[in-house]
């Protein structure tokens, strides 16, 4: 009978929706599932397996999305065995052909199954909005869902696993003009269970937050780093990851000025462990206006003051497109490389910087197609 042509109402397949369930989003693309494939096959259907994405990206050697505004197209470039980095091929249009405001996104194993999944945010200009595709199957872990009360400043996201069990979670933030809160939430059941809300600066702030995640203490966990956008001090508060977990706040250590507290647009950060001792460093850098001047600062546990390891010019001593960054594991060694990019200008490059202890080696820029515009800067994630 018609009314036995489906699954019951609500089955779910890896918190997907079944591709035969009775009732399913007008307007959102639901892939066959595992579990239609198995009902086709006992059919005595022959139907091909989901081919999935073409390009996929261990854990270990997680690559780079780059975006802009006024295209809806989100790049992935990955990295050869010696850490050079080129366009993989795959690319994604997570908000429709049609959107054309800023795409932040940022990759990181969401599901567990040791592969980078792909997070994306909207920018300024719409209802904030988030969305998260399975980095093998391109289907959908979370589909596009509205955050932050549908503000239209823009978001802010970043993934990390905060307890421990090979998942990471997402804190969500709103862009300027927002509340200077971070919302860290799991995904389940392809939706967001929300774990803790963090107020980073003052109530009445509307600089927005900017936001990353790394294992500053070395516990295993990813903590949270947040920093001040525009219109604020240049703030960086570090709050414990594990704490996170149990919708507890706890900062690491207080907060502190990144660069000279005069400066007001905006600061960007990321983590990554530099020098293979298990504890990230973190980075900062001025966001558009500001010197292409970058700070590293040692990781540390949480009863140490951070120390500020190394400080150098990303672009040169006279730019003033201040200066987008993402810390990566480029080679696979469980070093993390730094890969810098404009935050405002004409010219669009991406570029990986070597770091130790005293240096920086540049390796030889990437000039993303000229579809890549420059003038709000390149997003890397």
């Amino acid at each position: 009978a018609a009314e036995r042509a489906h699954w019951a109402d609500g089955v779910r397949v890896s918190g997907q929706a079944a591709a035969m369930s009775p009732y399913l989003y007008y307007g959102r693309r639901v892939g066959w599932s595992a579990l239609d494939q198995a009902a086709l096959y006992d059919l005595g259907w022959a139907a091909p397996a989901p081919a999935g994405l073409a390009v996929r990206f261990p854990v270990t050697r997680p690559p780079v999305l780059v975006s802009s505004a006024g295209n809806p197209t989100v790049q992935v470039y990955g990295f050869d065995a010696t850490g050079n980095v080129s366009f993989s091929g795959l690319s994604f249009t997570p908000f429709g052909a049609n959107y054309r405001g800023v795409i932040r996104a940022t990759s990181a194993d969401v599901n567990g199954d040791g592969w980078v999944d792909y997070l994306f945010a909207t920018g300024p200009g719409v209802a904030a909005r988030v969305r998260i595709v399975d980095g093998v199957t391109g289907a959908d872990l979370l589909p596009v869902t509205p955050v932050l009360g549908g503000f239209g400043g823009g978001v802010f996201l970043a993934a990390g696993d905060i307890d421990g069990d090979g998942r990471a979670e997402v804190a969500i933030s709103a862009d300027a003009g927002g509340s200077p809160v971070v919302t860290v939430a799991r995904v389940a059941q392809a939706q967001l269970a929300y774990l803790s809300y963090i107020q980073v600066l003052h109530p009445l702030a509307r600089s927005g937050v900017r936001v990353a995640m790394g294992d500053v203490n070395g516990d295993g966990r990813a903590d949270l780093i947040a920093s001040a956008g525009p219109g604020w001090s240049p703030v960086v508060r570090i709050y414990d990851g594990a704490a996170l977990a149990d919708g507890q706040v706890r900062l690491q250590r207080s907060a502190f000025f990144a660069f000279d507290p005069t400066w007001r647009n905006g600061v960007n950060v990321t983590a990554g462990d530099l020098d293979g001792d298990g504890r990230a460093e973190l980075m900062t850098s001025l966001d558009a206006g500001g010197l292409s001047l970058v700070r590293v600062w040692n990781g540390v546990a949480s009863s140490e003051a951070l120390s500020l390891r190394l400080q150098f010019f990303a672009n040169g001593v006279t730019d003033r497109s201040g200066i987008r960054l993402l810390a990566r594991d480029v080679d696979g060694s469980g070093r993390t490389s730094l890969i810098t990019a404009p935050a405002s200008g004409s010219l669009a490059w991406l570029r990986v910087l070597r770091l130790n202890a005293t240096s920086v080696l540049p390796l030889p820029p990437i000039f993303p197609p000229s579809s890549i515009s420059a003038l709000q800067g390149i997003f890397v994630g």
